[in-house]
């Protein structure tokens, strides 16, 4: 174990013409007048392995530069005045493993526009509480990819992407209470695919793609809350599938589902989602085919879609079938509900609850061969006789 209290300066500094390896294990590092740790600029092929350690109360936390490789595990940085972790050059990769950045004065990762090739992998980590956003890549030809994690209370955006081809993945997370945007791309070609993550109470949209030639896929998410709109894509592909978008917005510019234009032999679909209680209406650009799905109350309770969308075995307010007796802001209907048993034929419920009444699949978020993602219930029965006991005659 080692402590490092108070430098003068940088905590660490690795110098110019440096290469090699840095390991820091059990160390923590304690206000040192600027950085936690310093690469100066022209280290290069660096490989930096923090394993529990901690960097608190300082100017910046991390700085790498060209061609480094950071891996964080089971570790802490908190406390920072500036940069959580600041990659200020190109051609890096950044690995965050069941770790920590919290109260950060500006963004907890950042990289900026001057650069390229800088990737981000947060698996099992907590970012909260930064001034700025969570994570920032202002680079081109960049990734982010979060998995496992929560990203929280960030004055800006949770997640952003600047330039192009700088695409954002998001899995098994949470983004919300932040002061704009969730998951965010301006990049052109930079999808963002969000799949079994809470994307909540963040002050702009949940997840916005303006970046052209930029797409969406939200898969088995919710999408709730949000300040504007709940799932914005510039262009197809545009998926919504098993997904509760519910109370977003605040005015009528504001669209619970947003697709702005076509791209070819790009997919536009939704299907066995709930689309409830949002400020307005849905605007697809591109015709969106819709299947197994609920789109009730949305706008006042009057149109609940402009644009163009084909719709087979689904509940849409004004259009297609009848009160689907939504029980609660979560998207639960009632046991007398119409939208029981009446998804696509096709398509069985896997589990009881959440699904009600028989095999067939129900509308909404709630029903089909993939309702297991709640958390609720048994696996329906396959038909086959289930012995619980055998005794002596």
């Amino acid at each position: 174990d080692s402590r490092i209290k108070d430098a003068p300066g940088s905590a660490i500094t690795i110098t110019s013409g440096s290469s090699g390896q840095l390991s820091l294990n059990n160390t923590k590092i304690i206000s040192p007048n600027s950085y936690g740790i310093y690469s100066e600029t022209d280290v290069n092929n660096i490989i930096n392995f923090i394993n529990q350690s901690k960097i608190s109360s300082a100017s910046n936390g991390i700085a790498i530069w060209h061609n480094t490789n950071l891996l964080i595990e089971d570790s802490e940085i908190s406390n920072i005045n500036n940069y959580g972790i600041n990659i200020a050059r190109s051609e890096c990769q950044v690995d965050v493993i069941n770790s920590s950045i919290s109260d950060v004065g500006n963004t907890a990762i950042y990289s900026s526009t001057s650069y390229t090739e800088n990737d981000v992998n947060i698996q099992q980590t907590t970012i909260k509480n930064s001034d700025a956003h969570g994570i920032y890549l202002g680079s081109s030809n960049s990734e982010v990819i979060v998995d496992s994690s929560t990203i929280e209370n960030c004055s800006n955006a949770g997640i952003r992407t600047y330039y192009g081809y700088s695409p954002i993945m998001v899995s098994n997370t949470t983004v919300k209470n932040c002061g704009e945007n969730g998951v965010y791309t301006q990049g052109e070609y930079s999808m963002i695919t969000v799949d079994a993550s809470h994307i909540i109470n963040n002050g702009h949209s949940g997840v916005y793609a303006i970046g052209s030639n930029s797409g969406v896929s939200v898969t088995k998410s919710k999408i709730l809350n949000n300040g504007h709109h709940g799932i914005w894509s510039n262009v197809e592909p545009f998926i919504s599938e098993y997904n509760l978008i519910a109370n977003n917005g605040s005015s009528d510019s504001h669209r619970p589902l947003y697709l702005g234009g076509s791209n070819a032999s790009e997919v536009s679909k939704i299907s066995f989602s709930t689309i409830i209680n949002n400020y307005s209406y849905s605007h697809f650009s591109e015709t969106v085919e819709v299947s197994n799905t609920i789109m009730w109350n949305n706008n006042g309770g009057s149109n609940q879609y402009s644009g163009s969308l084909n719709s087979q075995f689904s509940t849409i307010q004004n259009s297609i079938g009848y009160d689907p007796e939504i029980m609660d802001t979560l998207g639960h209907v009632s046991s007398s509900s119409p939208t029981i048993d009446a998804a696509d034929p096709y398509y069985s419920d896997n589990y009881f609850p959440p699904g009600q009444g028989q095999l067939r699949a129900d509308q909404g978020i709630y029903g089909g061969p993939h309702n297991n993602i709640w958390g609720e219930g048994n696996p329906a029965s396959n038909g086959e006789p289930t012995i619980h006991h055998i005794g002596d005659l």
